[in-house]
């Protein structure tokens, strides 16, 4: 058997036994979190739920546990690209040395631009989110059955809407914005990106063999 068919054969196991592990191991996680937030939540004061931030900060942290699911699969594409990444530039270091630092440098300006991209996107999530919370609990008085009556016959129904529809503005505005915001950054990274590549790239010495 030859070297690269032995090392695709030991990466394709490798890959088998940590999706294996990942699955095994993405319930526990989500489990130990959701039981973490429980037991902080219980250990509260009565009064704090009449602080201002309180469910804010609950909503937070329930969302921290959905999100928690996806954590060891994102973990583990992160170190599979790592590696690759490793792997990738070990070659390169051995058949242009000067190239490998070059290309590092041209890929900065994208790096920066999606941080400060997923950056905007972040605190537009936080700007929205009593916005989005209000939304969630007009919906949920609205289509209840319990206030269903309640919600026909006292002309409720388009004070209820009506908030919903301002929030849901609010939330579509702050949305669009940062959308633009992260457009802009994106389309500039990419063209440093490209700009630094084609230097790179111009000052490389032409070779037909790798030496």
């Amino acid at each position: 058997m030859s070297p690269l068919a032995a090392a695709a054969g030991v990466r394709a196991l490798l890959g088998i036994a940590t999706h294996a592990l990942s699955n095994r191991r993405s319930p526990r996680t989500c489990h130990e979190a959701e039981y973490k937030m429980l037991e902080a939540a219980t250990n509260a004061e009565q009064a704090a739920y009449d602080h201002p931030g309180f469910n804010d900060r609950f909503d937070a942290a329930e969302r921290g546990v959905h999100v928690s699911r996806g954590i060891i699969g994102q973990s583990q594409n992160y170190v599979s690209s790592v590696a690759t990444l490793i792997a990738a530039a070990v070659v390169l270091a051995r058949l242009y040395p000067l190239l490998l630092p070059l290309l590092v440098l041209a890929a900065v300006p994208q790096s920066i631009a999606s941080i400060r991209s997923d950056r905007v996107a972040y605190l537009a999530a936080v700007a929205t989110h009593k916005d989005r919370r209000a939304k969630h609990m007009l919906r949920r008085h609205l289509i209840a059955k319990d206030q269903s009556d309640q919600v026909r016959t006292d002309t409720l129904a388009p004070y209820l809407l009506k908030k919903y529809e301002a929030g849901a503005v609010r939330v579509k505005a702050t949305s669009n914005t940062a959308t633009w915001d992260r457009a802009k950054i994106v389309c500039v990274g990419a063209a440093a990106t490209g700009l630094a590549s084609s230097l790179v790239w111009g000052l490389c010495p032409s070779r037909r063999d790798p030496p």
